[in-house]
C-alpha cells in the first residue's frame, strides 16, 4: 500500500487536470467489456516468429556492487538483444490488458501472475516471447541472481509478475510502499518507450531526484521496497508510451 502521497501534487492532478485520463478512468468497466468483446471476435496475434528463449545479461550482475551500496540499480541492455527485439515484437495488443482504473498508478495492466492467482493469463500462451520472459522470471535460478546482486544471501521468489502500457498522462504518484516483509525487491523491465520513467526520488513532489531512468528500451530499474526513497514519474507527454514487465520478489 503506498503511503507519504503529497496532497498538493494529488490535489494538482484532479479534475479536469488530466482531462483524457480522468475520461479513461470514468470508463474504465465500459472499456474492459469492449476489450473483452473485441477479444472474441478479433483474430489471435499471428505471431510466426519463434520467441527463443529468455536470456538476462550479465549487465545485471555488473550493477551489484552499486545495488548494494545504494539499495537500487539501473541496468541497460537486460536482456540479450536478440531476445528483446522477440519481446517488442510480441507485445500484446491493447485488447489484453485491463484498462486504467485509477488515479495513483494511472495505465493499463495485464497478464498478471503471483504466487497463489493466477490472473489474466487465459491468452498468455499466444504471445511466446512474453511467455518465456515469466517462465524465467519465476525461475528459481533468476530468483538467486536477484538474491546475489543484492547480496544479503537470503533467498527469494517471485512474488508478482505483470504487464503495464502507459501513454500521454500515464503517471505514478510519488509514494514510500508499506511493508511486511523488508527484503522485497521490485523490478521495472522497460521493454519499449520514450516517457515515463519511473524515478527514485527524495521527496514526495517530484522536486528532487535522485535517479530518473532515460533510456526506456531494454532496462531495469530495480530497487529495495523498504528503503524510505519515494518512486514515481509525472504524466506522460502527448505521443508518448510506455511499456513495462513489472516483477516484485520476497523472501522464501
Amino acid at each position: 500500500m503506498a503511503k507519504y502521497i503529497s496532497e498538493r501534487l494529488q490535489a494538482s492532478y484532479r479534475f479536469p487536470n488530466l482531462f483524457s485520463v480522468h475520461i479513461k478512468i470514468k470508463t474504465s468497466a465500459l472499456r474492459r467489456r469492449l476489450r473483452k468483446g473485441l477479444r472474441s471476435v478479433l483474430p489471435l496475434p499471428n505471431l510466426t516468429k519463434p520467441a527463443g528463449g529468455a536470456v538476462i545479461t550479465n549487465a545485471l550482475e555488473q550493477q551489484s556492487a552499486h545495488y548494494q551500496t545504494e539499495h537500487w540499480a539501473f541496468v541497460d541492455q537486460i536482456w540479450d538483444s536478440e531476445f528483446h527485439k522477440n519481446l517488442v515484437s510480441h507485445w500484446p495488443p491493447n485488447r489484453y490488458l485491463n484498462p486504467i482504473k485509477s488515479l495513483g498508478k494511472a495505465y493499463d495492466t495485464g497478464m498478471i501472475w503471483n504466487r497463489s492467482v493466477s490472473k489474466d493469463l487465459e491468452y498468455l500462451s499466444e504471445f511466446p516471447a512474453i511467455e518465456q520472459a515469466y517462465r524465467y522470471l519465476i525461475s528459481d535460478g533468476f530468483c538467486e541472481r536477484v538474491t546475489n546482486v543484492c547480496g544479503d544471501n537470503v533467498r527469494r521468489r517471485c512474488y508478482q509478475l505483470r504487464l503495464t502500457r502507459s501513454f500521454q498522462g500515464s503517471h505514478v504518484i510519488p509514494h514510500v510502499d508499506t511493508l511486511d516483509n523488508p527484503y522485497f525487491v521490485n523490478m521495472i523491465f522497460f521493454v519499449d518507450g520514450n516517457d515515463g520513467g519511473l524515478g527514485i526520488w527524495n521527496d514526495n513532489e517530484l522536486q528532487d531526484p535522485i535517479f530518473i531512468p532515460q533510456n526506456l528500451r531494454n532496462s531495469c530499474l530495480m530497487y529495495d521496497m523498504s528503503e524510505s526513497f519515494y518512486h514515481g514519474f509525472g504524466p506522460m507527454r502527448l505521443g508518448t508510451f510506455r511499456w513495462t514487465i513489472n516483477a516484485a520478489y520476497d523472501k522464501v
